[in-house]
């Protein structure tokens, strides 16, 4: 009953998830990750929470947003970045952990969901009475098994798994064992492909030809019981599954199994955003046979091929549309064991990551991965942040690139905080003011020879905080982005300042668009509580939908929305009223345009009564 109980827990793990009982000291949650990426974040998340993060783990501690029910519960080893395994350990689990996991790696941009793990919490069972008596009945069966594998020790295959870097000097399959009288003993290492990697027998080798000279065991093994095996120079061909047979006289003494995990190296290549190439490198050590193919791909963030070398030759009718023509390897890149490649005319859109793959008869025999990306942008972009005034006219969004570059291409200029937008298209030679967004109909502005200057910049009319947010542009052709800057658009509130005892203050709010005549305007504060200062619906002041702090004491210009003019007059201003105002123009439940004004009024009645308390106690 024991025994069938813990069968259930691991098929459970490996088919769809994880179940464990409330109480136990913790629980492993399982991902990894083979090829290395050079400065990963790992982060563990619970969708159906927020926040929504578990646990991010990564090279420098960088503050993040927790969710407080994982506080202090979760940790991941303190070598993950450097193994690839990015299990999570959660302590303590509760009833309320169940639910689904999902563990994703992001670097330089790119984003990967490498699993998700349903985790499953349940109340911990309580054995009624009767119960007692099985459980003893069980223990004894379990003090049973205990003495068989006491005598099966020595006939039992045990699993070791080792992981280890291309490119490394040796790694070690490790088997020791504590069988007595090894003489005329045979130990053999194998593979399931068949191979022969390493066999020792009466101090005489035999071996398949690709570990020929790359193998060696300890000195006399069979004495000291140490028949680890030593691999020289591992590559990507020698993952896989090795096993250790020790027979006498055609019986089988005792048996490993090692899994071997040669994991893929990542090399990062920067360039320039305008580089005339770039060099994606690869070097090999040994003679790589005369059939072998070589293969350039470029696996993220599309999968492409690059370049093909196959029977002596280049291929280039198997390379990819987009690459072809812009690539270059050495004439015989397998004799010369360079089997680099350089793309030519190189852009935004070559950036990724390349895989090289070097195979035979359908083995993989060498692969190497290669991140390239634009020298100095973590995240594939040029970036800027741009900080305006609401009072100034004009708002430049400057943007420059190679001319070069823009021959029969598309520039677009869009917007994608708070709502996507597209804020100026220039196609086939000219702007194209049908594709704008109304909200910035006849505001843009784009220089005339911008295909001759390579000047892409934007100039932006009128500018109001309505317009803050991120301002994309893009340069693309046939489908392929040959250019991108990201512009965050800061324009700073407008400042109303007056002494406290004037007789009004006005809050200058003039509308750069045409605004809807069954549009509601709405002023408002948020501290020290929400309140609504003025509502102009319809055409009609509404002030019984003021706060009543304010009725009476506000006003705005007849038909404003006709006139543009929203500015609003406060009357009698107190210190009180300093804060920020936000004038929000809606229809339907849309905003058509939010702005706002920051109101300072300097208080005076607290400096009098001062003076006069002064002046009082020195008569």
């Amino acid at each position: 009953m024991l025994v069938v109980f813990v069968i259930l827990m691991h098929v459970s793990q490996h088919a769809s998830g994880v179940e464990v009982y409330e109480g136990v000291e913790s629980v492993l949650l399982p991902c990894q990750l083979q090829s290395l990426l050079p400065d990963p974040i790992v982060v563990w998340s619970r969708f159906d929470l927020n926040p929504t993060t578990i646990h991010q783990h990564q090279d420098e501690s960088e503050p993040y947003v927790q969710n407080q029910h994982y506080s202090r519960r979760t940790s991941m080893s303190a070598d993950a970045l450097d193994t690839g395994d990015f299990s999570l350990t959660l302590n303590k689990p509760r009833l309320s952990d169940s639910g689904n996991y999902t563990c994703t790696v992001h670097d330089s941009g790119y984003e990967e969901r490498l699993t998700d793990v349903q985790l499953q919490v349940k109340e911990p069972y309580t054995f009624p009475a009767e119960a007692w008596i099985i459980l003893l009945v069980a223990l004894v069966l379990l003090v049973a098994a205990l003495s068989l594998a006491v005598y099966l020790r020595y006939k039992t295959i045990t699993v070791s798994k080792v992981k280890v870097k291309q490119g490394t000097r040796s790694v070690k399959l490790p088997f020791k064992t504590k069988v007595q009288q090894l003489d005329n003993i045979t130990v053999e290492w194998n593979r399931p492909e068949p191979m022969k990697v390493h066999v020792h027998q009466n101090d005489g080798v035999e071996q398949d030809d690709f570990y020929r000279d790359r193998t060696r065991m300890t000195e006399k093994p069979l004495k000291t019981g140490d028949l680890s095996l030593k691999l020289k120079y591992p590559c990507y061909r020698d993952s896989g599954t090795y096993i250790c047979t020790v027979h006498k006289d055609g019986e089988i003494v005792a048996q490993k199994v090692v899994q071997l995990q040669v994991q893929v190296p990542l090399e990062v290549v920067e360039y320039g955003e305008w580089a005339k190439s770039l060099l994606l490198p690869f070097k090999v050590q040994d003679q790589l046979p005369e059939d072998a193919t070589v293969e350039w791909k470029r696996s993220k963030p599309k999968i492409m091929m690059v370049h093909v070398y196959q029977g002596g030759e280049h291929q280039p009718d198997q390379q990819e549309e987009y690459f072809r023509g812009r690539t270059k390897m050495d004439d015989d890149p397998l004799k010369s064991k360079n089997l680099s490649v350089r793309i030519y005319n190189s852009g935004y859109s070559d950036r990724g990551i390349y895989v090289c793959t070097v195979h035979r008869d359908g083995v993989i025999l060498m692969q190497k991965e290669v991140l390239y990306r634009i020298k100095g942008q973590s995240c594939q972009h040029s970036s800027e942040v741009r900080i305006s005034s609401v009072k100034a006219k004009r708002t430049k969004l400057h943007y420059q690139i190679p001319a070069t570059l823009l021959q029969d291409a598309t520039v677009e200029w869009s917007r994608c905080e708070p709502k996507p937008m597209k804020v100026h298209v220039y196609q086939n030679g000219q702007d194209q003011p049908g594709e704008q967004d109304d909200f910035y109909f006849s505001r843009t502005k784009m220089k005339k020879d911008l295909l001759q200057t390579g000047d892409l910049s934007l100039t932006l009319r009128n500018t109001t905080v309505s317009d803050n947010g991120i301002y994309i542009c893009t340069v693309h052709r046939d489908g392929h982005i040959l250019a991108r800057k990201v512009v965050l658009l800061e324009v700073k509130v407008q400042q109303e300042e007056v002494e406290e005892g004037v007789q009004s203050v006005q809050l200058h709010l003039q509308s750069s668009v045409q605004l809807p005549e069954d549009a509601t305007v709405e002023w408002s504060r948020c501290e020290p509580k929400p309140m609504k200062v003025h509502v102009y619906p319809n055409d009609q002041n509404q002030p019984c939908e003021q706060d009543i702090v304010y009725r009476g004491h506000t006003m705005m210009e007849e038909n404003p929305l006709q006139t543009g003019d929203l500015s609003l007059t406060l009357n009698n201003p107190t210190d009180r009223d300093s804060d920020f105002y936000i004038c929000t123009v809606c229809r339907d439940g849309d905003i058509i345009l939010q702005e706002v004004v920051q109101l300072e009024v300097k208080g005076t009645r607290w400096y009098l009564i001062s003076i006069l308390t002064f002046v009082s106690r020195q008569s």
